[in-house]
């Protein structure tokens, strides 16, 4: 740090503008090394004001560039929602502007008094906030959005849940600094959903994410700006005795479940966390303890892992099995493949990986900027390490996006060819043979011609289709036509 900044020396002491070691170099005399320290001096900012409040919850109004204290400063956060809280009681806020490189914090501002709501006398008592809530919509700072770049989070709840958003969440829409953005937060409707996803959510939480731009609901996703859920919760004993069989499902509009890939209860919050690019129902579910098995080999024609919706008959069946008994997927949650659900970049690496045995590196030196702390993280890293995958750009993976055919078929063969493993060419295709050859990308074209001349791709009615997606079960049927030759 330093370079390029003036100093002056004013009788012994050194001053200049960063906090930094400076070096003097003298001629004829001793060097001397001096340490600038940070600068006081910041002006203590206003009392925090209340955004909301519930009986378990308070959460302030939101500012990036401070943190928030509710015992005096022992301990600060920068989250400006305080869960986890005794209803009926009366708590004291302070905030405070956060040090960065060259300023120590500020002195800590006046405190705000709240005191929190009567509980309610309803619920079960599983959900964090009971049956109580705050549903109002959450404003996201214009400031705020106004830098996409800047790498800051900021985190916006109630009693039913927070969401900690990054500042390039809405950098996908435009105009969004001239317009007001707010996240809904409210309690999901269960009576529209199937049976059975009913019976799994059980009492426990479910809520309902929105975004409204000017006041109109928005659907959002943006692949590349994962926003962070936290929804309280107490688990029961049971739960408590097996905390990794408590996830999350993502239900669509169409009463689907998918589990959040790395959903988990946190101890220390006492709330379930998972990362999602888009915003829908989310809802807690236990997924009970089965006892532990050493399973013998599988024979592709007799697999013993069952998924209800994988069925005897099916063109995917022997290859999902297959997978599954060979410890390639485990399928998306209550006894499910989803054989039809669109296959994501993340999936793939993950299930390619698993399939070659490359083992993910756990704590990695290197890795894609938008990795993450998820299931597939340590995939990513390996995947980066081994030159099977450089990302899409600027070092990123986009995970959560929808993998192409193309995009598929070169991690495929990067992946092959790192192993050695690539199959003997055993067809005279070409992509000549193809009607949309043309559309395969420059980036693409190596991997797809070597790919088909293996017959490892067949394309259907003469096109490859190499912009379009792939489901799971074809995902699983590519692997099996290769791991079985």
């Amino acid at each position: 740090m330093g370079t390029g900044k003036v100093v002056s020396l004013t009788g012994s002491t050194l001053t200049g503008a960063d906090a930094a070691n400076y070096i003097l170099d003298f001629t004829g005399a001793p060097t001397t090394t001096a340490e600038i320290t940070r600068a006081t001096g910041l002006q203590a900012p206003a009392a925090p004001t209340l955004q909301s409040k519930t009986s378990t919850s308070v959460t302030l109004t939101p500012n990036a560039e401070q943190e928030f204290s509710k015992d005096n400063g022992t301990t600060w956060q920068t989250s400006n929602v305080f869960t986890g809280l005794t209803p009926s009681t009366e708590y004291s806020f302070i905030t405070r502007v956060k040090d960065d490189l060259n300023h120590e914090a500020s002195p800590a501002s006046a405190a705000l008094t709240v005191t929190t709501d009567a509980s309610s006398s309803s619920g079960g008592g599983s959900s964090g906030g009971g049956s109580t809530s705050s549903t109002g919509r959450l404003e996201i700072p214009s400031s705020f959005v106004s830098n996409p770049d800047s790498g800051k989070t900021l985190t916006l709840g109630n009693d039913l849940a927070s969401v900690t958003i990054p500042s390039d969440m809405l950098d996908n829409i435009s105009g969004i600094v001239n317009k007001k953005a707010e996240i809904s937060i409210g309690q999901g409707n269960k009576s529209g959903l199937p049976d059975d996803v009913k019976a799994a959510i059980g009492d426990r939480p479910l809520i309902s994410l929105s975004l409204f731009i000017d006041g109109k609901k928005t659907d959002w996703s943006n692949p590349d700006a994962s926003v962070t859920v936290s929804i309280p919760y107490s688990p029961t004993a049971e739960e408590l005795a097996n905390p990794e069989g408590i996830t999350v499902y993502y239900i669509d509009g169409s009463g689907n479940v998918t589990e959040m890939a790395g959903a988990k209860y946190d101890p220390s919050t006492k709330a379930v966390v998972f990362q999602t690019t888009h915003f829908s129902y989310y809802a807690v579910v236990y997924k009970a303890a089965t006892a532990p098995t050493v399973p013998a080999p599988i024979a592709p024609s007799a697999p013993t892992v069952q998924f209800s919706d994988v069925l005897p008959g099916a063109w995917y069946y022997d290859a999902v099995n297959f997978c599954a008994a060979e410890g390639i997927t485990s399928g998306t949650g209550s006894g499910k493949f989803s054989p039809d659900a669109t296959l994501t970049r993340g999936q793939f690496i993950t299930m390619l990986l698993k399939a070659y045995g490359i083992e993910p590196i756990e704590t990695p030196a290197d890795n894609f900027a938008d990795a993450g702390s998820t299931y597939y993280t340590g995939y990513l890293a390996a995947a980066k390490a081994q030159g099977i995958s450089n990302g899409v750009g600027d070092n990123k993976f986009a995970s959560e996006k929808a993998i192409t055919r193309q995009e598929m078929f070169t991690l495929l063969y990067n992946a092959l060819k790192e192993l050695n493993k690539l199959p003997a060419a055993d067809s005279d295709k070409t992509l000549e043979d193809f009607t949309d050859q043309g559309d395969v990308a420059a980036w693409a074209t190596e991997a797809m011609t070597a790919l088909v001349k293996t017959d490892t791709v067949s394309g259907s009615d003469g096109k490859l289709d190499p912009t379009g997606g792939s489901t799971r079960a074809q995902m699983a049927q590519v692997l099996y036509n290769l791991l079985e030759k």
